[in-house]
This record gives C-alpha cells, structure tokens and sequence, in this order.
C-alpha cells in the first residue's frame, strides 16, 4: 500500500469561501460522472468556524451558478458541482485511490488531500494530474508505502463500507415527519453537534464517565466473559468507552476482530484513527477492522462474518444508553436476535430509572441539547416550541417540538428489563452498577439458535 498527503490550493467553491469567511471545513466526494464538456461532482461538506462566518459562508455559497441541488442542514453542506473537464482535482480521481481521511480544508484556502492506493502510480497520476490545472498550488509529501495488515478498513478492500442510499436518511425522516416521531438516526447526522454534547452530557451522573468506571472497575469480572470474541459496536461515537474493551483485548492477545455500525461516517474514521493510535502503542499487534456506515435496522448476521475469524462468538456492544433510543423497545431486541447466534454475547450499557427526575430536569436544562436534536432541520429553532416530559412507568424521558416527539432517552427497571430481553432469547449473565444506583453494565447470552 503506498499513501500520500497532498496540500492543494486552487479556484475552489468551499475552499475560497473558507479563506474569505475564515471557516474550515472536512470535506467528501460522494461520486463523480462527466459529459463531453463538463465534470460532475456530488459533495458533502462540514463548515467549521463561529455562527456568523458560517451564516456569511452559506449566504455566499447560495449565489454560486457553478452549483446546482444545494442543500443546506445547519452547518452541514450538500450540492452537485458543474466543472469543466481538468479544471478542478476530483477530475484526476481514480477509483484505484480511495481517502484516508476526509478532505480538510483551512481558513488561508488550503485542501489537505491524503489518499492511498495499492499502486504507486495512481497517486503519482493524481499528482501530476492536478498539477496542470490552471492557477493551482501543489505541495506534495513523498509518496511512501505503508503496511496495512494490522489495520483493515474492510478485509479485502480498504474502505469503510456504506450501507446507506443516497437519500436515504432524507427518505426516512419524511416519514419519521409524517408519523411525529424522530428517529434517533437524524440526531447524529451533525457528528459537530454530538461532540458538543459530549462533553456535558445529561446522561452522566455525579460520573463524568460511570460506564467507563464500571469497565475499568470490575474489569476482572467482566473481561473474562467476552474474551477471545470478535466485538460488534453498534454506535461508537467518540470512542472512548468501547476503546476500553479494545485495550483489554489488545492486551490478553495482541490480536481483535472489530466491526462497527454508526449512521455517521464520520464517528467511524475517528474511531479507526484510534485503532491507529492503538496498533503503534500495541506494537506486536493486529487489528483486523470492518465498519458500516448505515442504520441499526439496515444490519444483518451476515455482516459481521469475517473470514477466517479466529474465534467462533461474538460480543455484541451498546453502550451510552444507546438502546433507549429506541421508541419501540422490541426493534433493538429484535435486531440484537436477528445479528447473534446461540453462545454469542450482549454488553449493555444504560442508566437505570433510580434518578430519572434528576435527569429529567438536567435534559430540559441544556441548552446544546435542542440544537443536537433538531440538527436536521433547515431553520432556526424555535425554543418556545419545545416541550419535555416524564413517563415515569415506562422510563421514558422525552422532548416534543411543534407537535412532534423528536428524542427520547429510556431509563431502565433492571428486572423490567431482564425480562424483555429474556422474550427475545437472552439470558443475564452478570451485571454491574455504580454507587449511585444510577449506571449499569450488563452481560447477557443468546441461548437459543
């Protein structure tokens, strides 16, 4: 495998616009086709920068003639560029290349571009190619192999693997509208948003991490159970919780098998950059890696097959409270039943309802949190429409806007929750919870074929 890191500065639509605007952006081709004159590039992007510069930056880009089909969520850019042939450097991309990294772009108008290819001369291509277009800048570091046995994006192709259309969070979020009830997969489409959050999550209590505590704390009991499995991560956000369960692996083998499932692609390349960090600090390790950029509800057994696995079960993991997205509790049980086998493994990680006012008065308190929640929507939210509530019995808290139950976080009943999974086929085989009876981690094994 030969990689390269290619800086480029060039008549660009976003990258004037950062420099003019003083934003950043991270940018991704979603694919490309051309006429006999023209080249045309359907793009993503994620403009960075203070509320004003983005508000000017997206002003301007509308007055663009050389885009057409613009869509514009927050922060978050899509649209199709016309081009003629040669002029801009998506015109030398060969699907031989694929990308490291999304396409960064600075405030001074600079592209960082870092690709790789099983072939040397592609990337040379790219580099001469772009170079004669006009009015271009080209900093180019010394193309350099790299050995990629230890980290594999999929396990005969190095790209994280899409699973979504092209439209498809659009398709179901008309739906989700026409039913009133906003699936979790439409607040994670701003990975910015998330990051926000992160770090002052209501979900925490008195922990700023108590699952993570949970796992380091009872690691010896824990462990032992999922060992020598091949871990399955539904969600992986910014990492650091299931990064644990990496190490501890890591550390018992120096060998993992790792897939992955997060709507937002974004989530996915970060934690694989984690999986870097970890493969130079677990020198003698391999790591093999397979991730899906798609829904929950779009996964299936098959998926997390890899061949020639070393082991012959699987663990299961969701953490964050992940499952109490879920409106209808019984679609991420039976998407749990659908993906495991008997002897495979379960790890949960979910906040019990010992607290649940607390929690409730410290959601309806953030002020981050309708900006999570309502990233999708193409205009400024109205806050005098929201609306929370409890339901205690079922554990549900929840936030309505202008009619419509946009979010909802579940607080469990540990027994009440035991015997729903117990209906789709799993049986506890231990649990953990901290010194505020607020947080727990569990294990359960699928019993049955």
């Amino acid at each position: 495998m030969w990689i390269s890191k290619i800086k480029i500065k060039h008549d660009c639509t976003i990258a004037n616009r950062c420099e003019k605007f003083g934003c950043m952006s991270y940018s991704l081709g979603l694919g490309a086709w051309h006429d006999k004159t023209y080249e045309y590039t359907s793009q993503k992007h994620q403009i960075f920068g203070q509320p004003d510069q983005i508000h000017s930056f997206l002003l301007d880009l509308k007055n663009d003639t050389r885009i057409f089909n613009l869509k514009i969520l927050n922060s978050q850019v899509y649209f199709i560029e016309k081009r003629h042939k040669k002029e801009i450097p998506s015109s030398f991309y060969n699907p031989h290349l694929f990308y490291i990294k999304p396409v960064f772009v600075d405030i001074y108008g600079w592209e960082t571009w870092e690709l790789a290819s099983r072939d040397k001369k592609y990337i040379e291509n790219f580099i001469k190619g772009v170079k004669t277009t006009k009015n271009v800048q080209v900093k180019a570091e010394p193309i350099r192999p790299y050995e990629v046995n230890n980290i594999l994006l999929k396990l005969d192709n190095p790209q994280n693997i899409n699973k979504r259309t092209e439209g498809e969070l659009d398709q179901r979020l008309t739906e989700q509208l026409k039913t009133g009830h906003i699936e979790g997969d439409q607040w994670f489409r701003d990975f910015q948003e998330w990051f926000v959050i992160a770090f002052n999550n209501p979900y925490n209590f008195k922990h700023s991490n108590s699952e993570l505590i949970l796992l380091e704390g009872n690691r010896d009991h824990i462990f032992p159970l999922i060992n020598n499995h091949l871990q399955v991560h539904y969600g992986v956000g910014v990492g650091e919780t299931e990064l644990e369960l990496v190490r501890c692996q890591l550390e018992a083998n120096n060998y993992i098998e790792i897939s992955a499932v997060d709507i937002n692609g974004v989530f996915l390349e970060l934690f694989i950059e984690n999986l870097k960090n970890k493969e130079i600090e677990f020198t003698e390790s391999k790591i093999i890696f397979k991730g899906y950029s798609t829904t929950f509800q779009n996964t299936t057994l098959e998926d997390f097959e890899f061949s020639n696995s070393r082991f012959k079960n699987k663990v299961h993991i969701c953490l964050g409270g992940t499952i109490g997205n879920f409106r209808h509790q019984e679609e991420i049980w039976s998407i749990f039943k659908r993906n495991t086998k008997k002897g495979d493994k379960l790890l949960l990680g979910f906040q019990l309802d010992s607290h649940i006012r607390e929690a409730f008065d410290k959601y309806k308190s953030n002020k981050y949190y309708p900006h999570f929640v309502l990233n999708y929507f193409d205009e400024q939210v109205d806050t005098s429409k929201i609306e929370w509530k409890v339901e205690s019995k079922s554990g549900f808290i929840l936030m309505n806007y202008k009619g419509m139950e946009v979010f909802r976080t579940r607080k469990y009943n540990l027994n009440k929750l035991i015997s729903e999974l117990r209906e789709f086929d799993f049986s506890m085989l231990d649990k953990w919870i901290d010194e505020y009876n607020n947080s727990c981690v569990a294990i359960f094994e699928r019993k049955n074929k």
